[in-house]
């Protein structure tokens, strides 16, 4: 199986798109600068990211007494490809550093990919809240298709069945 490992820093930039007032969504900038990890063996593949998320101007909720300016993020989560066409995988995520009822999030979801043909892939999950945390859903559902012309989703766990380190979908001598 193949081995290996990942690091990286990523900086996602957001802006507001709702008027504050509406009580829909952030009202400030966001900034959150975050180390992002990944170990895999095999089949297996853990992931993690953690770092801070600085906002421009503090979230305020009255209604429930929460305050949220700047906080800590995390979220953790392993995948497994038991066959080349399925990838199924799990994920927690949670922040912590606001005031007040609610200012400390957590949910989990988990899902399936499905790789059905060479430029086809199908996203199915769900998930739900672990706390009453701003932001938790009592049930979160996603589903995607998408078909890229130009590209096939190669699986990620390709035999190699005469050891030679050449994946037997691109393999001219799988047994020598």
């Amino acid at each position: 199986g193949r081995r290996g490992y990942g690091l990286a820093v990523v900086m996602p930039l957001t802006f507001p798109l709702a008027n504050a007032s509406s009580g829909v969504g952030d009202p400030s900038v966001r900034i959150t600068p975050l180390v992002v990890g990944e170990l895999r063996v095999g089949p297996l593949q853990l992931l993690g990211n953690v770092g801070p998320r600085f906002r421009s101007q503090a979230m305020a909720m009255d209604a429930v007494d929460l305050s949220v300016q700047h906080e800590l993020v995390a979220r953790v989560g392993v995948g497994l490809r038991p066959i080349p066409q399925l990838q199924i995988a799990g994920e927690i995520a949670a922040s912590a550093g606001g005031e007040g009822a609610g200012a400390n999030p957590a949910e989990w979801f988990a899902g399936a990919r499905i790789f059905p043909g060479k430029n086809l892939r199908i996203d199915l999950g769900a998930g739900r809240g672990l706390n009453d945390g701003y932001g938790t859903p009592d049930i979160r559902v996603l589903a995607g298709l998408t078909w890229a012309k130009d590209r096939a989703y190669e699986p990620i766990v390709a035999r190699d069945s005469d050891g030679d380190g050449v994946a037997d979908n691109k393999d001219g001598c799988r047994n020598d």
